[in-house]
C-alpha cells in the first residue's frame, strides 16, 4: 500500500472526542460544550467563555428570528445560572482529559479546546 493510501485510510478511521456527545442537549453543560466545539483549536478568555454562557443560557428560548428591544429581551430571559465560574471549572474537570487545556495568558486564564482521538 502507498504511503498516500494509507495516511488516508488512516485519517478515515480516526474520530475525534465530541463534547457534545456527552451532554445532555439542552442542558447548561451542553451549553458550554457548543462554545468550545464552536472554537476548536482556539485559546478562548475565561471571561468570554462565562459571558457567552451567561447570554446562551439565559436566552435560550428566544427564537433567533424575531427582533426584540432590550427591554423585551430582559423580559423574556430566564434565570442565570447560580455559579458561572464554578460550572466552567467542573467542565474543564471533567473533560481536560479528552483534550480541554486551561492555562494563564499574560495573567488572564484561557481555555483551548482540541479532542482527541478516540480510537
Amino acid at each position: 500500500m502507498s504511503d498516500k493510501l494509507t495516511m488516508k485510510v488512516e485519517q478515515e478511521q480516526t474520530t475525534k472526542y465530541n463534547l457534545l456527545e456527552q451532554c445532555r442537549e439542552n442542558s447548561q453543560r451542553y451549553i458550554i460544550a457548543t462554545i468550545f466545539e464552536e472554537n476548536k483549536g482556539n485559546w478562548i478568555k475565561k471571561r468570554e467563555i462565562e459571558t457567552q454562557y451567561l447570554l446562551l443560557w439565559s436566552l435560550r428560548d428566544i427564537d433567533d428570528n424575531i427582533k426584540l428591544t432590550k427591554k423585551e429581551l430582559i423580559e423574556r430571559a430566564t434565570y442565570v445560572p447560580g455559579d458561572l465560574q464554578r460550572d466552567l471549572r467542573l467542565f474543564h474537570d471533567k473533560f481536560s482529559k479528552y483534550g480541554l487545556e486551561k492555562k494563564k495568558i499574560e495573567g488572564e486564564l484561557v481555555y483551548r479546546w482540541i479532542p482527541i482521538d478516540i480510537n
